[in-house]
């Protein structure tokens, strides 16, 4: 008999078990949540003035009647704006759209609420973006605007940085592994650092020297020959020297701040762009390249262009 209630036990015991793991399984005991997969604009991006279309793409269908949004400018702090108009696209339903009035220069926030059709799982977020008045180059179709604008023109502009050749967007940095907002130019990547809000290094540049450099010369580049001319500089930091012409631009355009430190000496290298050889000279920001047949114009030294190189490299 006491075997007998073991065994019945046992098999009590084993039928909790199974319900247990059932109720674990039931489909929707776990709920989905919605998270946002992309945004137009991207989330801390500056976009012309004028904008009066935001569109959020998440990772589950939401619901058409239960899903909302607020748009609230003075960078969330202000009140929700009147008139905006959500809706969830019925043929796409991880799609929501937002329309307004156009929208001023501000700080906007758009704080949005969804219900996940599968489970009723409710998610909300907010999403920051700029409207600033913008610069539109005709040769690219892209636009500069902003905190971006700013400091293009403050340093060198078209002759320094190139066209813009995207507009900004979010990326991961390959340097720390943090997301910043960063627009590509021709011959240089901007990023934006909140950290450094107010500081001239609110703006950095990405380190495209340095990568490039890494990447066609693993050991160092062939043939190279220090500049030993009159009032060239050692830098300690990398052990390469800096003279001559090259040294003249470094100094005549930004610098340690804009052009990094050199971090290879002069040599010859056929350019990627129009197969010619010049002499050049790799630094952590850029690449100086020499052109004799431009000697005595502001052309005789020019940047090469690795902001182009990098963005067809990483989004081909």
């Amino acid at each position: 008999m006491l075997r007998n209630w073991k065994g019945a036990q046992k098999l009590a015991l084993l039928a909790l078990l199974v319900m247990v793991v059932s109720l674990c399984i039931t489909p929707g005991s776990a709920l989905a949540h919605a998270r946002v997969k992309s945004s137009t604009p991207a989330n801390g991006t500056t976009v012309p003035t004028g904008l009066t279309e935001i569109t959020i793409i998440f990772t589950e269908d939401i619901s058409v009647d239960q899903s909302s949004a607020q748009v609230v400018g003075g960078g969330g702090a202000g009140t929700p704006l009147p008139g905006v108009v959500v809706t969830v696209n019925r043929a796409d339903r991880t799609k929501m759209i937002i329309k307004t009035s156009p929208l001023p220069d501000d700080t906007y926030a758009v704080k949005w609420r969804v219900v996940t059709e599968d489970d009723n799982g409710i998610t909300n977020g907010t999403i920051t973006f700029r409207v600033s008045s913008c610069v539109t180059f005709k040769e690219t179709g892209k636009n500069m605007c902003g905190r971006f604008a700013k400091y293009w023109n403050e340093h060198g502009g078209l002759a320094q940085q190139g066209f813009p050749i995207a507009n900004e967007m979010q990326e991961k940095s390959d340097t720390d592994g943090k997301t910043y907002t960063v627009q590509y130019f021709e011959r240089a990547v901007f990023e934006y650092h909140p950290e450094n809000a107010g500081k001239p290094s609110e703006v950095l540049l990405s380190l495209l020297g340095n990568f490039l450099y890494k990447q066609k010369y693993p050991n160092g580049a062939p043939n190279q020959k220090p500049n030993t001319s009159a009032g060239s500089v050692i830098f300690k930091e990398t052990g390469k020297r800096l003279g001559g012409k090259f040294l003249a631009y470094w100094n005549a355009h930004g610098g340690l701040a804009q052009q990094g430190f050199p971090i290879s000496d002069e040599f010859s290298e056929k350019s990627d762009l129009d197969g010619k050889t010049y002499t050049v000279q790799y630094f952590e920001r850029a690449v100086f390249e020499y052109h004799p047949e431009k000697a005595g114009t502001p052309y005789e030294v020019l940047l090469s262009q690795l902001g182009t190189f990098r963005y067809k490299q990483k989004y081909p």
